[in-house]
């Protein structure tokens, strides 16, 4: 399941990009895909679904690896850790 898991989440970042910043709508977009009408509480109860943290592992890791998956916020963050790093005390 976990090669489909990260297929699903490669194919869904690609063609919605939106879901690249946003773990929300990511779950969303994949668990509407993966219920079919059917109903979603049964289904995650039964262990049919994969958990929001097994998505979430995999949007990291898929990031990490690939740069074109990076969502916007990822360079305003990187930005943004370098003030921070300053402020804490650490040489920049």
């Amino acid at each position: 399941m976990q090669k489909y898991i990260r297929a699903t989440v490669t194919a869904v970042m690609i063609n919605q990009p939106e879901t690249r910043d946003c773990d929300f709508k990511l779950m969303t977009v994949i668990y509407r895909g993966m219920c079919n009408g059917n109903d979603f509480f049964t289904m995650f109860e039964a262990k049919q679904l994969p958990s929001p943290e097994t998505i979430r592992r995999t949007r990291q890791q898929l990031q990490e690896q690939h740069e074109h998956l990076r969502g916007q916020n990822y360079q305003s963050r990187q930005r943004h850790q370098a003030k921070v790093k300053k402020d804490l005390g650490y040489s920049v």
